[in-house]
């Protein structure tokens, strides 16, 4: 049962950091011109104002299969993203929001569980040039109301928001990489 509970609690850190992907991780590199203005002054720049759809995490479609433990005795434990959304909004602000469930099978001694959670996040965005990217990429910088930041390559062809988030691995396991892809 001990083994069990820290399993649980594990995974529901794990939905709680998936669920704030979108306003979490460290970032790197400009943050958008004459100091982060929003949007570009180049006036052939691609709007990135609009709603994008959790389409794949790490490449499969939804609901994904995040992660998956099976060390505790006769019971197995399975995280999925079920949805998420990014609404980036013309005035510079956004909102993420992200379904995410939680399932840990029970045994004729311990009952199972069945948990889902919503997460709301709120906050700003800046858009600067990406510069490693071709084709007039652009990055998505955001900053939620919580302090957490992150970059986002936005694909003006494909019109998608790439976003890569590390959560934690199953106990005595690695972190996992995990990459969300939204599109508008």
């Amino acid at each position: 049962m001990r083994n069990t509970m820290k399993i649980a609690a594990h995974l529901l850190l794990g939905v709680a950091l998936t669920g704030a992907a979108a306003c979490s991780g460290a970032t790197e590199g400009p943050t958008g011109p004459a100091g982060g203005t929003e949007p570009p002054d180049d006036p052939q720049a691609p709007s990135v104002v609009g709603t994008y759809t959790l389409r794949t995490v790490n490449g499969s479609g939804l609901p994904a299969l995040l992660w998956y433990d099976d060390t505790a005795y006769e019971m197995d434990a399975e995280m999925y993203v079920l949805s998420g959304t990014i609404v980036l909004r013309s005035d510079g602000t956004f909102r993420s929001t992200s379904e995410s469930s939680l399932t840990i099978e029970g045994d004729g001694v311990h009952p199972g569980s069945d948990m889902v959670q919503t997460s709301i996040n709120d906050g700003t965005y800046t858009v600067a040039p990406d510069p490693v990217a071709i084709d007039g990429g652009m990055l998505v910088q955001i900053t939620g109301e919580n302090g957490g930041q992150a970059s986002l390559p936005y694909d003006p062809v494909e019109r998608t928001l790439l976003h890569s988030a590390m959560i934690p691995g199953a106990p005595g396991e690695p972190d996992i990489n995990v990459v969300y892809l939204y599109g508008r």
